[in-house]
C-alpha cells in the first residue's frame, strides 16, 4: 500500500519535533560490520551512544575519590565547649 504526500509530511513533522537528527561519517565497511553485528544500524547506534553516554554522565557525577575533604563541612559536628 501506498503512503500519501500528506502522510508523509505529517510523519516528517512529527519526527523533527520529537527526534535529533544526527548525521555520522565513518570509515569505509564500517555500516557492513554494524550490519554482521545487528539488524539495524540505527538501533546499534543508538544503543552504543545511550551506554556511552549514560557511563560518561556517571563518571562525571560521581565524587572524586582523590579530591581531599575540606577543612570544615557542614555535616561535620563542631567541637564543643
Amino acid at each position: 500500500m501506498s503512503v500519501s504526500k500528506a502522510q508523509m509530511e505529517a510523519t516528517r513533522r512529527w519526527e523533527s519535533g520529537n527526534y535529533d537528527q544526527i548525521r555520522l561519517v565513518v570509515p569505509k565497511g564500517t555500516k557492513a560490520r554494524i550490519r554482521a553485528q545487528s539488524a539495524s544500524i540505527n538501533g546499534y547506534i543508538s544503543a552504543a551512544l545511550m551506554a556511552a553516554l549514560a557511563r560518561d554522565e556517571a563518571a562525571h557525577s560521581a565524587p572524586d575519590p582523590s579530591a581531599a575533604p575540606s577543612a570544615a563541612s557542614p555535616e561535620d559536628p563542631q567541637p564543643g565547649p
